[in-house]
This record gives C-alpha cells, structure tokens and sequence, in this order.
C-alpha cells in the first residue's frame, strides 16, 4: 500500500495538521461568538448607564428639588448676610 514508511509518516502528518487547523479554526469562531456577545453586552449596559445618569440629571436638578420640597410643604430658607463690624463704624456717625 504505502511504499515506504516515509509516505505513511508524511500522510499521518498531514492529516495531523488538518485536523489540528479544524480544531483551531473552531476555536477562533467560538472566540469570535463570544466577542460578538460580549460587545452586545458592552453596548446594553452602556445604553442603560446612558439613561440612569439621565435620570440622576433629572432628579438632581434645582427645579426637581424645588418641586420635591414644596410638595412636602416646605419653604425656602430666609437667609440673612450680616456684615462685619469694624471699629472704626463704631465710631461714624451715620
């Protein structure tokens, strides 16, 4: 059948390597599946970031706190600047 055990050798050898190209090869496309779903993943989660952080916008603006607080009845803080006194005011007649 084989005329010397070099042909057998070199048979044996390449059916080695095309099995081991077959077996790479569906490596690399099961890589491939999982970089595709983990980009999916990667392009959720930042559309969801996007809309939470749209969200905290939302609920941390003035006119949402403003709006929070006066349906809990509260009123705005009177808040009075008192100047410094120096000595020499003292002392000036008005």
């Amino acid at each position: 059948m084989f005329k010397n055990k070099l042909t057998l050798y070199t048979y044996i050898g390449i059916a080695v390597l095309l099995l081991l190209q077959v077996y790479i090869s569906s490596i690399r496309s099961s890589d491939g599946d999982r970089i595709t779903d983990l980009d999916s993943k990667i392009n959720r989660l930042n559309s969801q970031n996007r809309e939470l952080q749209a969200q905290i916008y939302l609920h941390t603006s003035i006119a949402s706190i403003q709006d929070f607080a006066q349906s809990r009845h509260m009123v705005p803080a009177v808040i009075e600047n008192l100047g410094s006194v120096t000595v020499a005011s003292l002392f000036t007649k008005p």
